[in-house]
């Protein structure tokens, strides 16, 4: 039996896993496999003592660590140093406690925010995110997730580093003024519709992202724990993202998230819209993840929206 837990749990890529988990023919197959999906309520990971002794009880053989503190652009510009230190907290704390027992893979989920404001060349690629500081919109986050890099690599356990570009999906946190920006929106619109007022987003709209579906991510996840056969050097880095093709503005996002819900939008300047681009290769997933594929944008992003809709009064907001 292998024993795989998942800090993070209830948030919006560890939904997604335990979806894939519990609706893939290949996993509904598989009885060797123990699945622990841990909230916040169930660990409190900022707590160094109930963190090691709850590793202890379980023993686990596996970890996937997706618990953070996280935010959108002005919920970060306006904690920092709060970012910098829960996050801190919990990464030297579930690492320390799964050294202590023994996992013998450790597979955690950093962010395209870590890269450099200024990197060398565009497309980013892994060797980059040490080659400059991260902007410091979010630089309190970008630290403590470059650290969770550097505690895996000099760890004695098999680690690899999964750096997803924007996340979106279901089971995401639709908060307006705390959530990542396709959520964001997706409230913004939606209340704005709701009580006849302006769907106004802040901003021109031309900074461009490339967004990975969270049931995307969910299948890298699984491929990364049980499918990856070794780990050269004991430690690897892998970016997730859709294709550079693939890369939208979020003028376009706004006017998709608008048209879907039958409301007229605009643009406010007057706000900062943080980096204008920050294109990322996929080229070494691809390479060894045969079979790959991505969900269409929009499509996932009307199911998105359809989802938010429909679950409005048990969403996070």
């Amino acid at each position: 039996m292998t024993k795989i837990l998942v800090t993070g749990g209830s948030g919006l890529i560890g939904k997604a896993l335990q979806y894939y988990v519990f609706h893939s023919e290949e996993e509904s197959q598989n009885t060797e496999n123990e699945w622990i999906f841990l909230s916040s309520k169930d660990l409190n990971l900022l707590n160094e003592d109930n963190t090691i002794n709850y590793l202890e009880n379980v023993r686990p053989d596996i970890v996937i660590h997706l618990a953070a503190r996280v935010g959108g652009l002005y919920n970060n510009m306006n904690n920092n140093e709060l970012m910098f230190i829960d996050n801190m907290k919990m990464n030297l704390n579930i690492i320390q406690a799964c050294e202590k027992v023994g996992v013998k893979r450790f597979v955690s989920v950093l962010s395209t925010c870590i890269f450099p404001n200024a990197p060398p060349s565009l497309p980013l690629t892994e060797d980059m995110i040490h080659s400059g500081p991260p902007h410091s919109s979010n630089e309190g986050y970008s630290m403590a997730k470059r650290m969770l890099e550097v505690q895996s690599r000099l760890s004695k356990m098999e680690s690899i580093c999964l750096i997803p570009t924007n996340l979106f999906g279901p089971y995401d946190n639709f908060a307006i003024e705390d959530a990542h920006v396709i959520p964001a929106l997706i409230h913004k619109c939606y209340l704005a519709r709701k009580e006849g007022r302006p769907f106004k987003v802040a901003g021109s709209g031309k900074a461009v992202r490339q967004f990975l579906y969270n049931g995307d991510m969910a299948s890298i996840l699984y491929w990364a724990v049980l499918k990856k056969d070794n780990v050269k050097n004991n430690h690897e880095m892998y970016i997730c993202a859709p294709d550079e093709s693939d890369e939208v503005t979020i003028e376009t996002v706004a006017r998709i998230i608008a048209s879907k819900m039958e409301y007229p939008l605009e643009f406010d300047v007057s706000y900062t819209e943080g980096q204008q681009k920050k294109t990322a290769s996929n080229q070494k997933l691809l390479k060894e993840m045969s079979g790959l594929t991505f969900s269409p944008f929009e499509r996932k992003l009307h199911d998105t929206i359809d989802w938010f809709i429909a679950n409005y009064n048990v969403v996070r907001r």
